[in-house]
């Protein structure tokens, strides 16, 4: 065996450095108190996710009833305050 690879020599390296190491006596992290977010719109986005939306109905795409569309003709899908340059933007593909 040469010196490089003596396990011995690795096992005293070893306890050499950590002698006056002490052992740690708990094996979980204190975090504290769990953060509570507070936010206004809580309960107005829990009453929105849970309500039925009115604009389904409206399009008439709640009942499975869709109007029929041409060939050629296009769609377009955006959430509605999307600005009008960005959606030229993403139409051109930037």
């Amino acid at each position: 065996m040469s010196p490089e690879n003596n396990p011995n020599d690795d096992h005293n390296l070893f306890q050499e450095l950590m002698k006056g190491v002490k052992p740690v006596k708990q094996n979980l992290a204190d975090l504290g108190k769990p953060r509570r977010v507070k936010d206004i719109n809580h309960l107005a986005r829990r009453l929105a996710a849970t309500s039925e939306s009115s604009s389904l109905t409206d399009l008439g795409i709640s009942d499975g009833q869709v109007r029929p569309v041409n060939p050629g003709e296009n769609l377009l899908f955006h959430v509605p305050d999307l600005p009008l340059r960005t959606l030229q933007a993403l139409k051109k593909g930037y």
